[in-house]
């Protein structure tokens, strides 16, 4: 995404703005933390666009825009973030104390970013990033409510580029 920006600061001098769309389920919330600060860092401002589902770590990145837009039926989920081991092992005292130092943090990147770019307030936003039990899936008039959303969009705009960018697994 970086790249994708950097090369559209320089090949398009005359941009006003870059619209970025997203559907994502989100992922890995160092990699949401790094794309907020793509976003909200842009030469060219940025507006994100939920083109249908915006999840987890990928609201990280919807939010690094001042202008975000949702799209009709579309969805956002803000909830609690997860450590996952891929080896599915047995854990002694001290793993769990690791794994509990990198939730902590997740929690705090997730926390610090919702408070610029929603009207939740802490208590709201302690309790969606500490238990799944609390997570929120928001429609549009709910994303709008509470801030993470600022403004609808009922169509596509024109662009006189377009880049994609996907995971490819």
């Amino acid at each position: 995404m970086s790249a994708a920006i950097d090369e559209i600061a320089q090949n398009y001098k005359a941009a006003t703005e870059i619209q970025l769309y997203l559907t994502s389920p989100g992922g890995d919330v160092d990699a949401g933390k790094m794309g907020y600060q793509i976003v909200k860092d842009s030469p060219i401002p940025v507006t994100t666009v939920n083109m249908s589902s915006v999840e987890s770590s990928a609201t990280l990145i919807y939010c690094g825009a001042k202008k975000r837009l949702t799209m009709d039926d579309s969805i956002f989920l803000l909830h609690a973030p997860t450590v996952h081991d891929a080896r599915d092992r047995d854990f002694s005292e001290n793993m769990l104390v690791e794994k509990n130092e990198f939730n902590s943090r997740f929690r705090n990147i997730i926390k610090n970013i919702y408070h610029t770019c929603t009207n939740l307030t802490d208590d709201q936003i302690d309790k969606i990033t500490y238990s799944e039990d609390n997570h929120m899936l928001l429609d549009n008039q709910h994303a709008l409510a509470v801030g993470i959303a600022t403004g609808g969009l009922s169509h596509f705009m024109p662009a006189d580029a377009a880049y994609y960018i996907h995971d490819n697994n």
